[in-house]
């Protein structure tokens, strides 16, 4: 079976069906880090056309979005500053520099919205792995039809990554 793993730097998927003996590819905006030949860099959308063009196509693939703009851990930063109720920092806690917060952060989740839009529409079965948050409620992809973990486990006051699987 030909398997695409898209937004993997680990190598860990990749490395698991390679070893169950199917052609497998991964891609990232980043280098492997286990510095696989089997892993492309580049956006995975143009990775896949020019995978296609050149007739290899996937059975299955299996993406990791970024769960920054997902996750419902950082909800409170999608709002805009309240000065007011939080003078000198805006929020109730101290945002590190470098961070999205209001219109930015809103905006960067319609763009992260709009990848898992685009994973939708790709010709082959998919499955999407992130943490709860905004995917089921947020993107045409509704509610998974299975959760390869059937029990959402804590740990250390984290939820754990849940891969959803979509026809």
């Amino acid at each position: 079976m030909r398997v695409f793993i898209g937004c993997e730097t680990s190598g860990a998927s990749r490395n698991a069906f390679a070893a169950l003996g199917h052609d497998v590819l991964s891609c990232d905006l980043l280098p492997a880090e286990d510095g696989s030949d089997r892993h492309i860099i580049g956006d995975m959308f143009a990775v896949l056309d020019a995978l296609a063009r050149r007739g290899w196509v996937p059975d299955l693939g299996i993406f990791h979005p970024t769960c920054t703009y997902h996750a419902l851990s950082a909800a409170w930063a999608f709002n805009d500053p309240d000065f007011e109720r939080y003078p000198g920092v805006g929020y109730h806690q101290k945002v590190k520099p470098g961070t999205l917060v209001g219109a930015a952060r809103r905006a960067a989740r319609e763009a992260a919205e709009a990848d898992v839009e685009r994973i939708k529409l790709l010709p082959f079965k998919k499955a999407v792995e992130n943490p709860a948050g905004t995917i089921p409620t947020r993107t045409s992809l509704g509610q998974p039809i299975d959760n390869a973990q059937p029990k959402r486990v804590r740990r250390r006051r984290q939820q754990a990554h849940v891969p959803l699987v979509f026809r």
